[in-house]
């Protein structure tokens, strides 16, 4: 039995060795030529049998020669036509020749097939500096046009020249002031126009921003003026009232009846005498009463209410974009009971309420600063959908 498993696992394995094989063939003739280097390098990675490694080597070789001929060919044409602005493409064209040297080197030599290795870094140098110049000049174009809109494409173009030619000129430099340049710095500010009292700090609490998850790439917010930064809008947020309404207490008494089984009794027929089943036995029948519960459901309630109007504006012409209300209401609400009487005449929601009992009623100033939170998660939702 062991042998016809080994014989089992030894077919199959061959069987997919061939399947892969054709695969291979079949990626390499679509023209997919770094795929088909891609499978093959797997293959003989995992060590392939005799009779396909050398498939595999010949596969292998085949793909590697038609990919570098086509770059080299690719490279040529791009050079001939003298435009700047194909070194990008130049520059990954000589990038992908190294590495894909880079992948098949670890299984050389391979016997049966001549592969041949260039040092390509003089070009991938030479290239690197045309397209760090390429993408330096066009970031300082648009940084002279001193729109916003053109210091972040700016930005973008130099963090890409960093990164292909680290330290490139004074790009680091220029990066800084791209992104300063093309942010829109806020400041957000808020006022009580309610003519109502405010608790002492309500107005510290609701400024109190975390500007961490207000900040974006591009947006910067500030509630403390700095003197320093030029800033190009304000978010206004006024207070129109901040309400309270008085605690309100009432109950509902209801009188609740129910029939239920008390005991049991043997019936009997018209006669007074004992009914019974087929086999002489007694029949039992449940005796019924009714009883009765005052049930008495206790409801207590306060709310507050803040309501404010939020105003951005653009500052250098002072020119308001977006005015929108923003609501905050906290409610308390407690709901239990007491009964008097039978508590069997009661049901499952009923007997649920008894097990709650009164509580006090939050102060003014607590429903107040409650509603306030609430209200600062609505500006930080709105100041957010805004930019």
């Amino acid at each position: 039995m062991r042998k016809y498993y080994t014989l089992v696992l030894i077919i199959s394995g061959f069987i997919v060795s061939c399947n892969s094989v054709k695969r291979t063939e079949k990626t390499l003739l679509s023209g997919d030529y770094d795929k088909a280097i891609d499978m093959a390098v797997k293959q003989l990675q995992s060590g392939a049998q005799d009779k396909n490694h050398k498939s595999f080597v010949a596969l292998l070789g085949d793909a590697y020669q038609k990919a570098v001929a086509e770059d080299i060919t690719q490279i040529k044409y791009l050079e001939s036509l003298q435009n700047e602005e194909y070194v990008d493409r130049i520059y990954q064209t000589y990038l992908g020749l190294r590495d894909r040297q880079q992948k098949i080197k670890p299984l050389l030599p391979l016997q049966g097939v001549k592969f041949v290795l260039n040092d390509y870094t003089s070009q991938i140098v030479d290239y690197r500096d045309k397209v760090s110049a390429y993408h330096y000049a066009i970031a300082a174009d648009l940084m002279k046009r001193g729109q916003k809109v053109d210091f972040r494409r700016a930005y973008d173009e130099l963090v890409y020249v960093d990164q292909v030619n680290p330290n490139y000129k004074d790009t680091r430099a220029k990066i800084e002031d791209a992104k300063y340049l093309g942010t829109d710095f806020v400041i957000i500010s808020l006022h009580n126009e309610s003519r109502q009292f405010i608790p002492n700090g309500l107005m510290n609490q609701l400024i109190n921003f975390n500007l961490n998850t207000l900040n974006k790439k591009w947006t910067v917010f500030d509630v403390n003026a700095n003197p320093k930064t030029n800033y190009d809008f304000a978010v206004e947020v006024d207070l129109e009232h901040v309400e309270v309404a008085p605690e309100q207490y009432y109950k509902e008494r209801t009188i609740i009846e129910k029939q239920i089984v008390d005991g049991w009794t043997f019936l009997k027929d018209k006669r007074g005498e004992f009914i019974k089943d087929s086999l002489g036995n007694k029949i039992k029948t449940d005796n019924y009463i009714t009883v009765r519960c005052e049930f008495t459901e206790h409801h207590q309630y306060k709310a507050a209410h803040i309501g404010a109007n939020l105003y951005l504006t653009q500052l250098d012409n002072k020119r308001t974009l977006r005015e929108e209300p923003l609501e905050a209401e906290i409610i308390f609400e407690n709901h239990y009971a007491t009964i008097r009487g039978d508590r069997r005449a009661l049901e499952s929601n009923h007997l649920n309420l008894m097990n709650v009992g009164p509580l006090p009623f939050p102060t003014n100033e607590q429903m107040i600063y409650d509603a306030g939170e609430q209200l600062k998660n609505k500006i930080v939702y709105s100041a957010k959908r805004l930019f």
